[in-house]
């Protein structure tokens, strides 16, 4: 039972995030692929959201996001995809991501109570792994954008996970 739930798992996840990268054409995932273009890039790019409420805690001393909790909304919008809708389980399922790069560009402030929009889209399928780019834009408190295509970039990054069977810490196929 453990082995076919962990098959279905895989196959739904493939299926999922081909059917995701078949939604967005070649210019747009290449766009999305390059700082540049990430720079000048909208919320329109990406084929997956989230919204993310700032939290108090968030912020240091110097009025403005932490860098180090940039990584943690990166963190939670490829989960909550990889959840909702590929149906991964991490505490039950055998196969676990492990990220093993991540990086992030900081273009502007986020301030709170300030809602962050995570912009997803995968930039590599590869047989373990998958590359994703990110961005966060920017839905300010006090007024400014009038939809979500004129959002204010704040950062944008990828991240690498690798598929691992946690029985024996080896990278699977996906």
């Amino acid at each position: 039972a453990e082995y076919m739930g962990l098959t279905c798992f895989l196959l739904l996840a493939s299926l999922c995030l081909r059917r995701m990268l078949s939604r967005v054409s070649g210019p747009l995932v290449r766009a999305a692929a390059t700082v540049a273009a990430r720079e000048k890039s909208s919320l329109a790019h990406f084929p997956y959201r989230l919204d993310i409420p700032t939290r108090w805690r968030d912020f240091d001393v110097y009025g403005h996001v932490n860098n180090a909790v940039y990584y943690a909304y990166i963190d939670t919008i490829v989960n909550d995809f990889l959840i909702r809708r590929c149906g991964l389980r991490p505490a039950r399922d055998s196969v676990v991501g492990y990220a093993v790069k991540s990086e992030c560009t900081f273009v502007s402030s986020v301030s709170f109570p300030d809602t962050v929009v995570g912009g997803l889209g995968v930039h590599k399928l590869g047989n373990s792994s998958i590359t994703y780019n990110v961005a966060l834009f920017v839905r300010r408190f006090e007024g400014g954008a009038a939809s979500d295509a004129e959002l204010p970039l704040a950062a944008h990054g990828e991240f690498v996970h690798v598929f691992v069977d946690k029985s024996t810490g080896r990278s699977t196929r996906i």
